[in-house]
Parts: C-alpha cells; structure tokens; sequence
C-alpha cells in the first residue's frame, strides 16, 4: 500500500484503506477500482490523496496507530458531541497505546478526510497526537486519558460558527476573527450542555490558544501560567491544521509543519512539547515516495529507530535499503516526499496571483546588520516578495525617504548605532502609517518583547528561524495566509 497524493491519483487504480467521513461505514471501501468520478470528487471535496494497492507496495506493513475500529469509534463519539462517549473512547484509545511498546507508538500515516469533514477529523488527529506525547512525556495514567479526551472535544465549539467564515479564503474582518476566538469557550459550552466533563479538560481546551510569549486568546496566558496538557493540544492542533489541505492553504509535509513548530518554540509553543512531537512523529510516512540527494526514489516501506532513516524500497533497482544501517547510504539524505515541501517553487506564481489580483509583489524590507541574516531572509522570502536589504537603521530610513514605505518591515531589533526601535520610531514620526512591523532578535526576554510591542510590532522572530517559519509568519502579517485559529 502506498499514499498518492491528489493530483496523482489515476483512475484504474485499487483503493488502498476505507476512507472514512462522518458515519460507521465508509463512504469509499478498501478493494474497489477507482474511476474518474472519484477522482474528481477527491480534488473537489479537499482531499489530500488516498492510499493504493498496486504490485510495487504490496510489502509494504502499515503501522496504524490505533485500530480502524477504534478510529470509527472516536469520528462517532466526536461527532455525538457526549461527554461519556468521548471519555469512554479516550480511555479505548489509551488501553490500546498502553499495550504497544514505545517505538510502536509512532505517527506514520496520513488520516484521508475532505474538506466538509475536516473539524470532525482534526478533532479525532489532534487526541490521537496528544495520546502519543502524552505516553512520550511519561505523564500520569489519568492525565493522559484526560488529554486525549480534550484533544478530541478540542474545536467542538467551531460547530457553532458559520461555515462562510471558518472556510474563507481571504483575510477575517475583525469582526470574524473575534467570532473565531469564542472557540475554545463555545466547546467547552457544548460539553457542558451534553453532560459533564472534569476541571483538567475543560482548561485544557479553553486555554489551547494561548502563546509562550502571551500573544494567544482569550486571556494573553503566558509560559507557566498555560497548563501542560493546554500546551499539548496547542501543538498538536497547529501541526495537524497545517498538514491538512483548508480552504485558504495547501498542506505542509510533515517535516516542513515541525520546522515551523520547531522556529516558533518559546514564541508560540512550548520547547519541550514540539521535542516530544519530534520524536513521535515521523517526518516521512510509511507508504510515501521520497527522493533521496543521490538522485534515486523510493518508497518508505517501514520505520527504523531512526525516524529519519526509514526503510526504502528504491524504484528502478527494486533494492530494500535500510538508510539507518547502509553504509553505501550513511551520507545520502532524503531531499523530498511525496507531499509537496512548502518551498516548492512551481506554484508560486499561482499563489501571488490568488493573493493579489493585481500581480503586485508585496515588498519586504528587511533590515539588519548581519550579512548572513539578511541573506537567509532574502532566501526565504524573494519567491514571494521583492525584498529590499538594507544594512542598518540609517540605511533603512534613506531607503523609504527615496523609494517609499514597503508593505512589511522584518527588522532585527539589536543593531550599532540606531536599533530596531529606534528606527520604527523614526519612520512613524515621519508618517508610516499601517506597515506591520516583524522583530527579529537573537533575545526572548521579556523587556525586550515589549519595546517592541510599544512601537507596533506585529510580530517577532527568534534567529535562527527556519525559512518556512520566516515565510508564514511573513505571509500572517500581511494578511495573505490566516493564523492558525
């Protein structure tokens, strides 16, 4: 068996898995043929792909995480919205985690849903992931249970809000956005109206928005104050919201979610929450084709315990080769999977011209006085923008003097002469209006933080941040990709 992805899909093809939506039995069965009919209902209906059956997979062990049953159970309790059933399968899901052994408890597949059923699906993903850093962070019975059962209740309050706006494609009014942060209350509201649930998971769910640095909603909760099982769900959510084709954004591969979770650690998210999500998460799935920087493909057939050196049955050759183990292969890296890497250049021009009808690049000004940051951000950012470099504050205001004020400014904070600060304060007095402001700061301290919110910071970077990272949080400021809400 192995994963296609969408627009690879050819009809003729066996179906691989039962594809679930919102009902026990599935909507496509495992072992029938698919035709164009389906083909065109998995690109209308947002699915990511599907899995096949064809001579080439046919060894390949697919290591589900919990059963299929169990995963049938979990989409009927979710979408019964009863706080005893969604107990009651939270406490089927740990049984069946708690008698695998740890390396089995691993992340390695694709959950296949569209579009229609995409909260009813992230809800079960988002319990299954916790589940798995739950065990991986050695937290109590009880706790673990608990957590699964707020992953899973997680976004039920988003049942409540209008279709047109959860699925908008285009930038939220401030109206709709402050209508999608009632969420994580009108959850909790929902499970309170079905029956009862306990103190841990009703804040576990209400506080799942909060940030590191206390940017999140609804209450601006920072670090310690955020409870774990809270910080858990956060991570989990945003990984899955980011992995998953939505109306306004093309999916991320596994890797490139976790470099963006790993670059937002102590910003957004917790440090030790995204390394636990690391190591329970593979970053190339079982039954995926990866390329591989010698130039030959394969198809991952099985995991080692080295999640990033899994088993490979290359094409052409016909070889298995077990990357953790192969000397012929011990400086060889896996360069792509089958899910499209953020940085993929080919739709760039398709993207630009959905976000702005007019085909005006957005321009960035990035200013900083170290030469190889202002190089990665140029790296990260010119398939999008055009970006303008300038090496210090003085630069940059003699800059927007001569050339106009950019649409973004992404600037480090700590620089000789005149800082960061300094600089936004310089430009406002001179008239910039409405610019979103990114800091960049090699410092997460507190003092520093809100000097720069004092100046209208939008947002700010911890260096080094991954291009992908650098790229999203560009995009959010700008308002040409949403926030993960």
């Amino acid at each position: 068996m192995r994963f296609v992805p969408v627009d690879a899909i050819l009809s003729g093809s066996i179906l691989g898995r039962n594809i679930y939506t919102d009902n026990r039995e599935p909507e496509f069965k495992a072992g029938r043929e698919i035709d164009e009919e389906m083909v065109r209902r998995f690109q209308l209906e947002g699915y990511l792909g599907c899995y096949v059956e064809d001579d080439f997979s046919k060894n390949v062990k697919f290591p589900y995480f919990v059963s299929e049953k169990t995963f049938v159970q979990a989409l009927l309790a979710v979408k019964s919205a009863k706080p005893e059933k969604i107990l009651k399968v939270a406490r089927l899901i740990y049984d069946e985690l708690a008698a695998k052994k740890e390396e089995e408890r691993i992340i390695s597949e694709f959950d296949i849903r569209s579009l229609r059923t995409y909260t009813l699906h992230h809800n079960v993903s988002v319990g299954m992931i916790c589940a798995a850093i739950g065990f991986k962070m050695r937290m109590e019975a009880d706790d673990v249970k608990n957590l699964i059962a707020a992953g899973l209740s997680h976004d039920l309050g988003k049942n409540l809000i209008s279709a047109s706006i959860l699925c908008k494609k285009g930038q939220l009014s401030d109206e709709e956005y402050q209508e999608i942060m009632t969420h994580p209350e009108k959850s909790v509201e929902v499970l309170r109206e079905n029956g009862e649930m306990n103190a841990f998971i009703y804040q576990a769910i209400a506080l799942h928005h909060e940030n590191e640095n206390g940017s999140g909603y609804p209450f601006g909760k920072r670090d310690r104050e955020i409870p774990l099982a809270a910080k858990i769900i956060h991570v989990a959510d945003v990984y899955d919201a980011l992995t998953s084709h939505r109306p306004y954004q093309r999916a991320y591969a596994p890797k490139d979610a976790i470099a963006y979770l790993k670059s937002g650690a102590e910003i957004l998210f917790s440090r030790k929450v995204v390394g636990a999500l690391e190591e329970i998460l593979s970053p190339f799935f079982v039954g995926t084709t990866v390329h591989l920087s010698n130039g030959e493909y394969g198809l991952v057939i099985g995991m080692t315990p080295i999640l990033k050196r899994p088993i490979v049955h290359m094409l052409g050759s016909g070889k298995m080769v077990n990357l953790a183990r192969d000397p012929a292969y011990e400086n060889i890296l896996i360069t792509n999977s089958c899910i499209m890497p953020v940085d993929y250049k080919g739709n760039v021009e398709k993207l630009n011209e959905d976000r702005n009808p007019a085909h005006r690049r957005k321009k960035v000004l990035v200013v900083d006085d170290m030469g190889v940051s202002r190089l990665q951000a140029q790296h990260a950012l010119e398939e999008e923008y055009e970006v303008v470099l300038a090496s210090s504050g003085i630069e940059a205001l003699n800059l927007v003097r001569t050339s106009g004020y950019p649409d973004l400014i992404l600037a480090d904070i700590d620089m000789p002469g005149m800082d960061g600060i300094e600089m936004i304060q310089k430009m406002k007095a001179h008239g910039m209006r409405d610019v979103p402001i990114i800091f960049l700061s090699g410092i997460s301290g507190k003092e520093t933080i809100m000097r720069g919110y004092q100046v209208g910071m939008s947002d700010y970077l911890l260096k080094p941040s991954s291009p992908i990272y650098v790229r999203e949080r560009v995009a959010v400021a700008l308002g040409l990709r949403r926030d993960n809400v």
